[in-house]
């Protein structure tokens, strides 16, 4: 994320407002002094730092709506092949699938 936020604290400038917060005296010191060493601007940084946060949220946001399609689908086949496959047929039970999809949805949320 840091290099990222150099990168993006390099680029271009766009018009803007005020803004004001207070901070510890030493995390100021330390901001600065890693501004200061990376040849960027407080402001460039605190503004590229605020961007990257709002893009990972919106990333988010779509990684979840793609687990929840990704639940649908799984559940739309799930339906599937208890409809039109028996267990004799195949060796072992659909709900097995099912079961073994829910669990790894779970670790992805």
């Amino acid at each position: 994320m840091l290099e990222r936020a150099l990168q993006k604290a390099k680029q271009g400038d766009e018009k803007k407002v005020s803004i004001n917060f207070q901070v510890p005296i030493s995390l100021k010191e330390e901001f600065d002094a890693l501004c200061k060493k990376n040849s960027v601007s407080l402001t460039a940084m605190l503004n590229s730092l605020i961007e990257i946060a709002l893009e990972e949220s919106k990333t988010t946001t779509q990684n979840i709506a793609s687990i929840s399609q990704l639940k649908n689908t799984i559940m739309e086949m799930n339906s599937l092949i208890k409809d039109h496959v028996n267990e004799e047929d195949i060796g072992f039970d659909p709900q097995d699938i099912k079961a073994a999809a829910e669990s790894q949805l779970k670790k992805l949320v």
